[in-house]
């Protein structure tokens, strides 16, 4: 089901009531809407990009031809016959997602960046 443009309060229940999210443009870098699908524990299947692969491995998902509507049919039928694998991705991707892009753990990258200038700074 395509939901359009979804604002923030209604996002979560509009991503609980999904079983996997589709993220396949031609080109893009990372989609917000790629980790926001992850975040929410879905399995994702995503277009051949290089900022796609640096988020969705086979553990989490499933990287297609984007170009290609077969590709895609076949990986989302693969997820919707096999519930527990496709649960299994949805649960390494929230855990990806909690560990490497969460907002807690980005602010404490900057706020650790930030530290490091003051004190060259200082020096």
């Amino acid at each position: 089901v395509w939901h359009g443009k979804v604002d923030a309060a209604r996002l979560p229940a509009v991503m609980a009531a999904c079983h996997a999210s589709v993220s396949v443009p031609a080109s893009d870098a990372t989609s917000v809407s790629l980790l926001e699908s992850m975040a929410c524990g879905l399995p994702v299947v995503v277009s051949d990009l290089p900022a796609n692969r640096q988020w969705v491995a086979p553990e989490g998902g499933m990287v297609v031809d984007g170009g290609d509507p077969a590709a895609i049919a076949e990986a989302l039928r693969t997820l919707r016959d096999d519930p527990a694998r496709a649960a299994t991705m949805g649960a390494h991707n929230r855990a990806l997602v909690e560990a490497r892009a969460s907002s807690r753990v980005q602010m404490d990258r900057v706020a650790a960046l930030y530290g490091e200038l003051l004190a060259q700074a200082q020096r």
